[in-house]
């Protein structure tokens, strides 16, 4: 059970990490509200705690592929799969510096 809710929390900080990365890649303005869009449910401009538990769920469930309630490394792995694939932007299979998304001041260019 440990080990099960171990992995559910490194897939949604890999998952948070992802998001994170990509709205510093264009400043936050259009993937924020894309992000605000999906978690705002009732579409009131604010996200309530229900509303981030949901869509955490919902998260958790796209990478259960098998649905049996844990994720197993290849479900986990293909998540950071695909991450990689959109920061390798020239396809040669590294992430050089300069594809690393700007955080806080500091990484690779912003574009």
């Amino acid at each position: 059970m440990r080990r099960n809710s171990l992995i559910a929390v490194l897939a949604l900080a890999l998952a948070a990490g992802a998001a994170g990365m990509a709205l510093a890649q264009d400043g936050g303005k259009e993937r924020g509200r894309g992000m605000m869009d999906r978690i705002d449910a009732n579409k009131d401009g604010v996200i309530e705690r229900s509303e981030v538990d949901a869509h955490r769920q919902a998260a958790f469930k796209e990478l259960d592929k098998d649905g049996n309630g844990s994720l197993s490394f290849d479900e986990f792995n293909a998540r950071a799969d695909r991450m990689f694939e959109r920061m390798d932007r020239d396809g040669d299979g590294k992430i050089t510096k300069e594809e690393m998304p700007r955080r806080h001041g500091r990484g690779g260019d912003k574009g």
